[in-house]
């Protein structure tokens, strides 16, 4: 938040597809704001959470054509899954799902 302005936002929980694993979502940054380090920030919170839920692996959905977002999470360690969803089949939109393995202790 900056003088009352939400930046940025993410949510993270189990995954609901697969309740054993982590899931991030829903992590935006406004756009004039990016390249200052908020997302980076906001990914780390959401990771911090689901260590200390003690989920061994996450997952999240990215746009497939979503270029910049995916090197982003590639640059995080995040790797490519098997999995993707039709996310709005008239356009030939598809979401591919992404996974990290979770390790170390829960912060303190």
């Amino acid at each position: 938040m900056a003088g009352g302005r939400v930046l940025g936002v993410v949510l993270s929980g189990p995954d609901p597809d697969e309740p054993a694993a982590g899931h991030l979502a829903r992590l935006y940054v406004e756009p004039a704001c990016w390249g200052r380090g908020i997302g980076t920030q906001l990914h780390g919170a959401a990771l911090r959470d689901l260590t200390d839920r003690r989920f061994p692996e996450a997952t999240l959905w990215v746009l497939e054509a979503n270029g910049r977002a995916r090197s982003w999470y590639e640059r995080l360690g995040w790797r490519l899954g098997d999995k993707r969803k039709t996310t709005y089949a008239p356009a030939g939109i598809d979401d591919v799902q992404y996974r990290l393995t979770l390790a170390g202790e829960p912060s303190s």
